[in-house]
């Protein structure tokens, strides 16, 4: 069958939905999300899931944004810096589209920013905290490229609501 031997699908099936992944695998596949997202979860899902199992290369994009706001750098009460946003998101859009339909030609994908590397997350934090001119906090951030999600280095710790209102280890 067209995924024979191909791990966590059926084997021996050649036809329907199946056949269609088959000829998905050697597709390039970029997922993108914010950290306020209603997909962050299934965004880091799909790019964990994806890049076990297809032969293509998958990139992941993780902003300070809310559903669809690439575009924004502040949400709610919170101001992330002008780096947060991404300038022109039909621009970006294009990029990737010109490197998946003609990869012959070359690309911003696996060169530069936002696709120089397969994870680009960004961090937020190291702001000072002033109140920006419509009256939001400055909370900061920056960009970083990365090779896995989730990082390698990553060390869980959990932490735990005491009686006082407090948070600690124990």
């Amino acid at each position: 069958g067209a995924l024979s031997g191909h791990t966590g699908l059926p084997s021996g099936v050649s036809n329907g939905l199946y056949g269609v992944i088959a000829r998905c695998l050697m597709q390039t596949v970029a997922g993108n999300s914010g950290w306020y997202d209603s997909w962050t979860a299934s965004t880091c899902w799909n790019f964990e899931t994806l890049t076990s199992c297809l032969s293509s290369d998958v990139y992941l994009i993780m902003g300070p944004w809310i559903h669809g706001q690439q575009q924004a750098h502040s949400h709610g009460q919170v101001d992330f810096g002008q780096a947060a946003a991404i300038a022109d998101p039909v621009a970006w859009r294009l990029a990737w589209f010109d490197s998946v339909m003609q990869p012959n030609k070359p690309s911003a994908v696996g060169v530069s920013a936002p696709f120089r590397t397969k994870v680009r997350i960004f961090v937020m934090g190291g702001g000072d905290g002033h109140r920006t001119d419509d009256g939001l906090l400055y909370h900061g951030g920056e960009w970083r490229d990365e090779v896995e999600w989730p990082l390698a280095r990553t060390v869980s710790t959990q932490f735990f609501l005491s009686a006082d209102g407090g948070l600690g280890r124990d």
